[in-house]
């Protein structure tokens, strides 16, 4: 059996969350264990999707019997139960008051095993030109139908005799209870909703096979998502087309001349998004001069959230060979005070860099640099924990900020800082500290009176800002919060 991070290979259509951990044969039940539960912890915090897939999780952790090898279980404890396994993790759904149970668990392994079967019945099931069957979009809606899968409830894992490790390294091998009915329970569930009358399909809180009208919306608003997909390409497209470079014509001058006219003082202009397309157009105007070169920063390339997907100018093949890529192990690792960085780009600038730089310091220890090989190279599963801690902290700081009295702050994608708008606050006077001049005035007053240390925007070029780091304890992180709360309604 070969193990992964979901039961079946549809799941993966539903998309990845970023920082899932797989595994194989290759590791020891006590590896895999680990890393099914991080894995856990982290698809407990995630919404529907993450359920499907949490489900998927728990059931290779209890069918493999991974879930024994956990080192909350002591050594001499033979009877290592599936129950009291889950008791003990203490796993909470949404971060809830109440510790996941074996029932929800067992729901939720159903309920990944179903919709995966569901979901890849009806991509059978539209080729064929049928409507599609009714998927599950909630555990309640499972529940009337747990009777239509093959249970194997008194199973219970084997005794472990650590006597003979080698011998008993595969005991917990074994295919998922289910594995062999999916086609049964396909079959039945369609046969159900087949032999109700139309009239009764839609009682309160069961599902019904949806009506060729709602069919047709369906196919309907899914052509038009692809219609606007292609429209989406071809303006892109365009965009690198009709883009003025150094040195050329203008392609379409109406157009371009449309663009740089003054915007309409009616509209907002929205803050421009640095994605992989509008980083690819950019690429096509680079490329056609040979005498600019690209350098990036990834510094904080793990160190990212929500749905944000990371992109870097070396994966753009037409611009690849005058990209310089910087980064280090400061950040993601947290390894500030071993002053390791690296990079990499053109085979003429990085000897240049180092005859530069070996004429001028040679601090890097073999120390510094073997410890940081053995981070990149190493387990990283640490780095998704802790990416979770800073995401938690993210939402919290950026909450509280945006409800104090003059500060405006956005939610960043990645890093660990917050850069809340003080603007509203300039020009006001502090009722003991007297007049707020500029974003340098409102941090040092802040800093001198309330003990709280932060940077101003005019430091990055961005005035009426103030920059926080939230790499700090949350104890700490409230604490600063309720002095700059305490330190703003002063001002009037």
């Amino acid at each position: 059996m070969k193990h992964s991070n979901y039961t079946m290979a549809e799941l993966s259509t539903i998309g990845l969350p970023l920082g899932l951990q797989s595994t194989s044969d290759d590791m020891s039940p006590e590896q895999r264990c680990s890393i099914g539960i991080q894995n856990i912890e982290l698809l407990c915090d995630l919404d529907w999707r993450g359920r499907l897939m949490l489900g998927a999780e728990l059931s290779r952790m209890k069918w493999s019997g991974d879930f024994t090898r956990d080192d909350v279980w002591r050594p001499d404890e033979a009877a290592r139960g599936w129950a009291e396994w889950l008791k003990r993790r203490d796993f909470r759904l949404d971060g809830g008051d109440k510790p996941m149970s074996d029932e929800s668990a067992n729901t939720l392994v159903m309920w990944s095993v179903l919709y995966a079967n569901f979901a890849a019945e009806n991509e059978n099931r539209a080729k064929r030109g049928l409507l599609p069957l009714p998927l599950p979009t909630s555990v309640s809606q499972l529940r009337p139908y747990q009777s239509m899968m093959q249970r194997v409830d008194d199973w219970t894992p084997p005794q472990l005799d650590r006597s003979h490790p080698n011998e008993h390294d595969g005991a917990f091998e074994m295919q998922p209870p289910f594995a062999d009915h999916q086609p049964q329970v396909i079959a039945a569930w369609q046969e159900v909703f087949e032999s109700i009358p139309p009239d009764k399909r839609t009682r309160k809180g069961e599902l019904r096979p949806p009506s060729r009208t709602e069919s047709e919306d369906y196919f309907r608003k899914k052509e038009g998502l692809r219609q606007l997909k292609e429209r989406e390409e071809r303006e892109i497209e365009e965009a690198k087309q009709d883009a003025l470079t150094v040195g050329s014509t203008p392609a379409n001058a109406e157009r371009q001349a449309a663009a740089a006219a003054p915007p309409s003082p009616t509209k907002k202009k929205a803050p421009p998004k640095k994605t992989q397309a509008e980083l690819e157009a950019l690429g096509e105007i680079l490329k056609k001069n040979k005498n600019i070169f690209i350098l990036s920063d990834d510094i904080y390339e793990h160190i990212i959230y929500d749905e944000f997907n990371f992109y870097t100018p070396a994966q753009n093949n037409k611009i690849f060979d005058r990209t310089l890529t910087v980064n280090g192990v400061s950040k993601s690792y947290a390894m500030t005070g071993w002053r390791i960085g690296y990079a990499g780009g053109p085979e003429e600038i990085i000897k240049g860099m180092a005859k530069l730089q070996s004429q001028s310091t040679t601090n890097p220890s073999s120390i510094s640099q073997a410890a940081a090989v053995e981070a990149l190279k190493g387990d990283q599963v640490f780095i998704q924990t802790r990416k979770k801690v800073f995401k938690k902290r993210r939402d919290f700081i950026v909450e509280m900020l945006n409800k104090i009295n003059g500060i405006e702050c956005i939610k960043p994608q990645g890093a660990f800082y917050v850069f809340p708008s003080c603007k509203k606050l300039i020009g006001k006077k502090h009722q003991k500290l007297g007049l707020i001049k500029n974003d340098k005035d409102f941090v040092t007053k802040l800093l001198e009176s309330y003990g709280v240390a932060v940077v101003q925007g005019s430091a990055f070029g961005l005035d009426g800002y103030f920059r926080i780091s939230y790499a700090a304890s949350d104890d700490e992180l409230k604490k600063a919060i309720d002095r700059i709360t305490k330190f703003c309604s002063e001002i009037i």
